[in-house]
């Protein structure tokens, strides 16, 4: 932690050292949405076929309200995704539209963030702070099978200054802090993000494995975590950009024991170090994309109980590079290269593991009238000397304006995805299964969206979907060890709804945000002989899901309330346990402040406003009613 908070002190002393230049930046925003056009037709908004696009005047709040968030919150706020949470500021996992947390991809400007070894990220170690953007994909192009999420931080070269965050202070001994500056000068451009999170955890629960019910207080659940990431951008002439990022992480966690267990002294520190540097060209009729990345991530974990400590390395260097060439004015075509080479010292692989990764990608866009925009990818890749599945995709999008204040959009997407084991998969001593096929499947979505903007703007959204996975690589006991082996088949299909209302007449603002997702995801064959688990819904997989979000406004007061429902979830493979179903409410109100074109701002927020007592992990509790108060602050020049 000393490296990492000497680091920051060095940041942020870029960032107020370099206050230049005569213009000021926007805001940043948030934005969040789901498949792949950014095209935008005439008369119509730039939008996409994805799931969520927050702005500045979102109705959650913008992006100032979540400058302290990690990434869990921000999606499980803003969305009908499920996260398996086992504690504040624990492991955080993610389960959308039936697919495991390995099978979702997490991309930093294009480049793959999934851990080598376990083939996932831990979301809540990911900060919203420092983030141009944040979208996401129901079809991953990545090599892999479920959801992929991009994370954007580069962003054009601008002028001016600008410094916004927050600091907050509530319940359990939490203290969150998310600062972000951006300084340039119309060439050179810096943004230096910060975030930081400190909580005792102490918060109190209902012991349902004691007769009587009786309120415990959760112990040895202290998490510390602090992230830094700083970025240059610059402008070598009108047509090339080159770019520049570090972004490094230090969480160091206790693990608390779960219900059933008096005490635990396992503990888990978490380093991350990752950079990447890029280069943006244009050249005539083609646009050329290229970034290398190193990742180094280490996983330190300790049990004193039974004398054990794990420390593992991952190590991944990764290159993309993407061509687009518009050959006559109806067409695009695309060439996407990527190389990844991946190296992991773990202590159960006995030996330091190394795998080649080589993926490409050739696809073409075409649009033969302004409403209509048609594409067909097509996508292989090498590991090692194994070759994938073959997978192309082709997706239509057909947008009409109506009048000039209403149009209706449809959209459908259908593609073959696979995924291949990770390196614990392969080398795991005992139980590794170099024999291992890759998981595939096939894909198909279906959509609509209305929007009306006129003295209102009015969102309607509905999609479809369907999955079918076969290989799905599960580990089971194999005599007196565990092994992975392909042998589930998943069938997962469902729907997602979305509707997003705003409004603004002169010092009033309201908006709701609404999001419901519906997920049948059901196994196909029984995994073991004595097994119940053919034709039942997996294992923490809601079938349910909703959210939603009021945001009202008047004269820089404002009054923010979210509420979420999650179904119950099964958590075995039968479906004969589960944990309940919940609600959560939380309620947020505060006052913002101007003064010479800089604001401050203060507000008092109560979350889990019913005190409901809920597990998304089983025997993990998560945290009843608490409370904070927030400052925040935007600085410009």
């Amino acid at each position: 932690m000393k490296i990492i908070h000497t680091l920051l002190l060095v940041l942020f002393a870029l960032a107020v050292s370099a206050q230049a230049g005569s213009s000021v930046f926007d805001a940043p925003s948030v934005t969040m949405h789901t498949d792949s056009v950014v095209k935008q037709l005439s008369t119509l908004e730039k939008t996409s076929t994805r799931i969520i696009r927050i702005v500045q005047q979102s109705p959650v709040g913008g992006s100032r309200y979540y400058a302290a968030r990690s990434l869990n919150q921000l999606l499980s706020e803003n969305s009908g995704i499920y996260f398996k949470n086992y504690g504040n500021g624990q492991l955080s996992s993610i389960s959308y539209r039936g697919t495991s947390a390995a099978q979702t991809d997490v991309l930093w400007n294009g480049i793959r963030l999934n851990n080598p070894s376990l083939g996932q990220v831990d979301f809540s170690l990911f900060a919203v702070n420092g983030m141009q953007s944040v979208s996401m994909s129901g079809v991953a192009a990545t090599g892999n099978i479920g959801a992929a999420i991009q994370l954007q931080s580069y962003q054009q070269p601008d002028s001016g200054f600008v410094a916004e965050g927050s600091v907050t202070y509530g319940s359990f001994e939490t203290t969150r802090a998310g600062m972000q500056a951006k300084y340039g000068n119309g060439k050179l451009m810096g943004v230096t993000a910060f975030n930081y999170l400190h909580s005792r955890n102490n918060y109190p629960f209902k012991n349902s494995y004691k007769p009587g019910l009786p309120t415990e207080h959760l112990t040895h659940a202290r998490v510390s975590t602090l992230s830094a990431m700083q970025q240059f951008t610059l402008k070598a002439n009108a047509n090339n950009n080159l770019y520049a990022s570090i972004w490094l992480t230090d969480a160091q966690r206790q693990i608390p024991p779960i219900v059933s267990k008096q005490m635990s002294k396992e503990t888990q520190n978490d380093y991350s170090i990752r950079t990447l540097m890029g280069w943006e060209g244009v050249l005539r009729k083609v646009t050329i994309h290229y970034s290398t990345a190193w990742l180094h991530n280490v996983i330190d974990y300790s049990n004193p109980e039974i004398n054990l400590r794990s420390k593992s390395t991952m190590q991944a260097f990764r290159n993309t590079a993407r061509l687009s060439y518009r050959p006559i004015g109806k067409i695009i075509a695309k060439l996407l290269w990527d190389y990844d080479l991946e190296r992991a010292i773990v202590p159960a692989y006995q030996v330091a593991k190394l795998r080649h990764v080589n993926r490409w990608l050739a696809g073409v866009t075409y649009k033969p009238v302004s409403e209509l925009q048609l594409e067909l990818q097509l996508r292989q890749a090498l590991y090692d000397k194994a070759l994938s599945p073959f997978s192309p995709l082709l997706s239509l999008i057909y947008a009409q304006p109506i009048n000039a204040d209403n149009s209706v959009t449809f959209f459908g997407s259908a593609a073959r995805n696979f995924r291949y084991p990770t390196l614990n998969d392969w080398y795991w001593q005992p139980g590794g299964n170099p024999n291992l096929k890759p998981e595939k499947s096939w894909d198909g979505e279906l959509g609509t969206r209305f929007v009306h903007q006129k003295k209102v703007l009015l969102s309607l959204e509905a999609k479809g979907y369907a999955k079918h996975v076969t290989n799905w690589i599960m580990w089971l006991i194999n005599g007196v060890y565990w092994q992975p082996l392909n042998v589930k088949k998943v069938f997962s299909r469902g729907a997602e709804l979305r509707m997003q209302l705003s409004w603004q007449h002169n010092h009033w603002y309201a908006g709701v945000l609404i999001n419901y997702s519906y997920t049948k995801a059901t196994n196909l064959t029984s995994v073991t002989a004595n097994d119940n688990s053919n034709g039942k819904q997996l294992i923490y997989v809601p079938q349910h899901v909703a959210s939603t979000a009021l945001h009202v406004a008047f004269r820089r007061f404002f009054i923010k309330a979210t509420a979420n429902y999650t179904d119950k979830v099964f958590v075995t493979t039968d479906n004969s346990h589960s944990l309940s179903r919940f609600h959560l409410i939380d309620i947020e109100a505060g006052k913002d402040f101007v003064f010479w074109n800089n604001e401050i701002g203060f507000s008092f927020k109560v979350s889990n406003v019913a005190d409901a007592m809920y597990q998304t992990v089983l025997q993990r509790p998560m945290p009843g009613r608490s409370f904070e108060g927030t400052i925040k602050f935007k600085l410009q020049k």
